[in-house]
């Protein structure tokens, strides 16, 4: 706490909005933007080892949370909150210090270029610095979420190494997708329905097209950026109207964020083609 209101004796109304506008990069909206960019207009495989890697660190970290169940700061300790809609539930260990450090580790080391290591360096370093300066998070959280987040992204690596941790076919994505449903009798909430869904989701979808669809990621400058608009507005279509139609417990977060995972790694590349968008890659 003595860090917190060490940190918020120096702010200033430009500092709180800079800083609200730093921890959107740790938002499920900024990855929902990010993930689906690489997987469209990139890299696919790129995209589907990112989704599978951050997924898995998120799905620890808020196995971590619901388990040790550590109380945020509080304004009856001094502390100024801002921003508490980006901090709900439990607050250790930060699943935006995990989940940037996850993240941009992750494309920094597929960049493998120095200044891209320094910008990825800066956006998690701010983003961790956010979270005390709006009275979010303790600095144990944010030290514990990054060192867990660099710890997955290690262990990820090492297993990528030995083995391909993408599923080369349909079947094998289908077990794949279902296997993490064995930790519910240990494990079970709105988060983790939405994790293991989107999981599910994005595997399976990956697989389909694949072996169905092939579409080409690469493309002129407006036309990524019309496969962007369109594939995102469908996407937050989708998202508001799945959450208006399913209800809002484990198997409705589950099944919504499924059909997310697989409209964004099948279903839009399919209409990316319909629209020429993109050509398969059999007509390369």
């Amino acid at each position: 706490m003595d860090f917190i209101l060490w940190l918020q004796s120096y702010s200033t109304p430009w500092l709180d909005r800079f800083f609200i506008a730093v921890t959107l990069f740790g938002m499920e909206e900024f990855y929902l933007l990010a993930i689906p960019l690489i997987y469209w207009c990139y890299n696919k495989s790129e995209g589907m080892r990112l989704a599978t890697v951050f997924l898995l660190s998120m799905y620890l970290n808020s196995l971590l949370k619901d388990t040790l169940r550590a109380p945020r700061p509080t304004m009856a300790e001094g502390a100024r909150i801002l921003f508490a809609e980006s901090g709900p539930g439990y607050s250790f260990p930060s699943g935006h210090a995990q989940g940037t450090v996850t993240f941009w580790g992750f494309v920094a080391t597929n960049r493998k270029r120095f200044w891209f290591w320094v910008l990825a360096g800066m956006i998690t370093v701010l983003v961790a610095v956010s979270r005390p300066y709006l009275g979010l998070h303790f600095p144990v959280d944010i030290i514990a979420g990054a060192l867990i987040g660099a710890l997955v992204l290690l262990l990820f690596f090492r297993l990528e190494s030995r083995t391909s941790l993408i599923p080369g076919s349909i079947r094998q994505a289908l077990l794949i997708a279902v296997a993490p449903l064995c930790t519910l009798p240990i494990y079970r909430n709105d988060t983790a329905g939405k994790l293991l869904g989107f999981f599910a989701g994005f595997t399976i979808g990956a697989a389909l097209e694949r072996q169905y669809v092939q579409f080409r990621e690469q493309g002129a400058l407006i036309t990524q950026a019309t496969k962007l608009l369109v594939g995102l507005g469908l996407v937050a279509a989708l998202r508001i109207g799945l959450k208006v139609i399913l209800p809002a417990d484990f198997w409705g977060s589950w099944l919504r964020y499924a059909l997310l995972g697989l409209s964004g790694t099948c279903l839009v590349p399919m209409l990316f083609i319909r629209l020429r968008l993109a050509n398969t890659d059999e007509t390369i």
